[in-house]
Formats: C-alpha cells, structure tokens, sequence
C-alpha cells in the first residue's frame, strides 16, 4: 500500500501521460511496422505519439492511466561502457496527459547525447522530456520539453530531424478535414560571449499539411527561423500563423542594431506517396538562401538541401525484410548564417541532418526476422563531408564546388543481431567506417525493459 502512494506522488509530481518518449525502444519496431504497411495517418499525429499509435508493437507498455517504464541500457564499445538509466513515467485524465523522462549517462557521452559538458561523479543527466498535451477533436496543444520531428524521414531528416536533445516549446495543430495547420515557438540553448553578453536564440515554425482521402499521399509546406539576439524576447510577428516568415524577416531589417540581432529563415517542402502498402517514395527540400538578384546568381550559390528516398518490404522465406534507402545532398552555406548563433544547430548538435552542411550521402538499411525471437539489420552510409561545418565562418562569395575541397570520404557500416525476451533484449554487432581501421569496433549491448501500471 505504501509503495503504491510513493508512486502515485512520484507520477503527479514528477509526470504524467500515455505519451511515449522517442527514446523508447519502441520506436524502431514502429519503423518496422511503417514501412510494411505506410500507415499515412501516422504522419499527422502530434510528436512524440501516444500508445494508442503504437499498439500491436513489441514492448508495448501497459494499458492502465498510469505507467512507469523502466529501461537501463549498457553498451561496450572500445572499451568504453554506455550506460543508461532508461526511465519514463506517464498519465492521463480525460483530454490531459503528461510525460516526464530524466536521463542519466555516464559522462563519456554527456556531450554528444545531452550537449552538456557538465558532469558530476561520472555521471551527466537532465529531463529530456517534460511535456504536457491537450488533445481534443480538431486541436491539439504540446507544452513543455520534447523533440520536434518535421519531414519525412526517419533516419535523419534535413529539416527537423528529432534526434537532438529536446527544446522547450509550444505547438499547437489544428485540423481543418484533408489539412492541418501546426504553428511553433520554442527556446534553444543560449551563448555567452564574454566581452558582449548573453545571446537568446528562438526557434518558430509553421507548416501545413495536406493528406489525401485515400490515405495515398502526403505534403506538407512550411517556413522555420531561427533568431537571436542580446536580451531578445519571443517576436510576436513569428508567431502571425498566415504571414510567411520571409515577409517577416524583411520587415525587421531596420529593427536590428549594431548587427547584434539575427534571423535565419528557411522555408521547406516534404511529401510522401505510396504506390502500394509495401512500398513508397518520399522527398524532402529545404531553402536555407535563394539568391533572388541576378548580380548573385553567379558568384553565390544557392544554400539549398535535397533528399529523395524509397521505403518499403519484401518477402523471404515467408517473413518480412523492411529496407530504406535515402539520396541526401546538402549545399555548401545551408545551416551556416552571417550572424550570430543562429546556425541549424543547439548544444553543438544538428537540428536537421545529422552530418551537418556541405556533404552528400547514400544510406541503406535493411532488417529481417529469422525466427520470432532472432533480427538481424544492418545500416551502410556512404558520405563525403566537405570543409564546411558549423564552426566555419559563413562565406560571402559562396563555393561553387559542394561538397567543397578538401573532401573527406566515409563509409560507415553497422550489422547487428538483435535477440528479444518480453524483458529486454540482447543485441551485438560491428560499427565503424570501414576505411579507418582505427574508427572500428564490435558492440554489445545490454538491455531490460520492465513495466509498471496501476489505474486509480
């Protein structure tokens, strides 16, 4: 009895809601389940999905108003432990939920995973997700912490990937039938520069989408600003849901001062149509700088991104291979800006694609039940990163060449075997560029998933 009270405080206090954090082990399997049956109705759900969306998929959670996740993983990897506390809690009353998921990390990873060089007793950690949702018939509102996923993609998208530490936020979308309207406004990790002073960076949104009656095709349009500025506060002219960003930016030219306050717009399309269930085409294009005057068409080049991809399943000896493979080529200048700290990136990590500016990729992936129990996958990326990155200062003239000299070549390579218990799973497999012998290492990696729920 005393335990189940400590947990009831423990879940309002701390979190609440069937929503279900991306880093759940979960969401691979609905990969899977996505690109055996193209779901397209899945795509216009609020991120991070609820469990009604992932029902039918292994490790689901339990079906009570209240849960608790517990999943602690351990990877050793050159020698070099990866532990995790995996733990999440959520609820749910009427058109309310909430969710709350802190990680902690041994410090070897704080940086690249969190983006916080901070540590103490070997230990880095923060909330990674801290969000509350109302969700009713034609609106749903998100507010609080979590990742934003806009495209197509599900490996990396060019756009807003989901794969960074979260920011916190307010999204709302609204559905008007065939369409939805979602609009953003959200708050990045600020920058200190020492001789001026503390740097605010934003980040607003909106898009629209369009889903066909027949549930074949996908689209969505939108525009993305990042902006900053000494002592800034949130622009009410990025939250004006019809205006387009651009016309906005334009407008508060002549509101900047000593070149210390920045924009960076972009503006996106993406869309996917599937030719049948197990099989589809996507695309996704981003215009980070059009150079609109004919002075500049020749000596700047356009800071564009492009991603063309295919998905889909086939069958094998009675089961299922899944398999995706993704074109990504980004220009030279995108995610890169003339101002100050609004480059595509928060703690040090890409917002959008996951190598940054100035590269051209080819990704692969593919995986395959032997048995119930037994999966093999295995993911080969082929990618020339050119000089550009988000520490390069942005260049006027532009480089005719992307990816630019000098071009560095990588291909990185990563087959597993996965073996699953209704209590975790065992997975162990090789990763690394296989033209760096030095960059290469088997894994294995260890994982519990136990869960706990109870209704009131």
């Amino acid at each position: 009895m005393i335990n189940k009270y400590v947990l009831i405080y423990l879940t309002l206090s701390i979190g609440v809601a069937q929503l279900v954090p991306p880093s759940d082990p979960i969401y691979k399997y609905l990969n899977q389940k996505f690109r055996q049956e193209h779901n397209l109705s899945l795509l216009i759900k609020a991120y991070p999905f609820i469990i009604n969306d992932l029902s039918g998929i292994r490790y689901n959670t339990i079906q009570k108003s209240k849960n608790f996740r517990f999943a602690p993983s351990l990877k050793v990897s050159k020698n070099i432990p990866d532990m995790r506390m995996g733990i999440w809690i959520n609820t749910w009353k009427e058109k309310f939920s909430i969710l709350a998921e802190p990680v902690v990390i041994n410090k070897n990873y704080g940086e690249t995973i969190l983006g916080e060089k901070y540590h103490r007793g070997g230990v880095s950690g923060r909330f990674e997700n801290a969000l509350i949702r109302y969700n009713a018939d034609r609106i749903n509102i998100n507010f609080g912490r979590s990742p934003v996923w806009w495209g197509q993609s599900w490996h990396s998208s060019i756009i807003m990937s989901g794969h960074y530490p979260p920011y916190d936020h307010l999204s709302t979308k609204i559905n008007f039938d065939s369409f939805y309207f979602e609009l953003l406004a959200g708050q990045l990790h600020s920058a200190m520069v020492d001789s001026i002073g503390r740097f605010k960076r934003f980040i607003s949104g909106k898009r629209i989408t369009y889903l066909s009656k027949n549930e074949k095709l996908i689209l969505n349009a939108g525009d993305l600003v990042i902006y900053s500025g000494l002592n800034r506060s949130i622009e009410f002219q990025y939250l004006n849901p019809v205006v387009p960003f651009f016309f906005a930016d334009l407008e508060s030219e002549i509101e900047r001062y000593k070149e210390l306050d920045n924009d960076n717009v972009m503006i996106f399309f993406d869309g996917r149509y599937v030719f049948n269930k197990p099989l589809s085409f996507y695309f996704e294009f981003l215009i980070d700088d059009f150079q609109m005057t004919l002075s500049n068409r020749d000596t700047i080049p356009d800071a564009l991104a492009l991603k063309l991809g295919i998905d889909g399943a086939l069958e094998f000896n009675n089961r299922s291979i899944s398999y995706e493979f993704e074109y990504t080529k980004v220009f030279g200048n995108t995610y890169i800006t003339r101002g100050w700290f609004t480059n595509w990136e928060d703690r040090n990590i890409p917002l959008g694609y996951k190598y940054g500016p100035d590269c051209e990729s080819l990704y692969f992936f593919a995986d395959y039940w032997i048995n119930r129990n037994l999966l093999f996958f295995g993911t080969i990326t082929y990618l020339e990163k050119g000089s550009l990155t988000f520490d390069s200062q942005y260049d006027e003239n532009g480089k005719p060449e992307s990816p630019s000299n000098p071009v560095k070549y990588y291909t990185y390579c990563s087959p597993a075997i996965v073996w699953h218990h209704k209590y975790g799973k065992i997975e162990t497999g090789w990763e690394g560029d296989i033209n760096n012998n030095g960059k290469n290492s088997f894994y294995f990696k260890l994982q519990l998933i136990l869960n706990f729920g109870f209704n009131d």
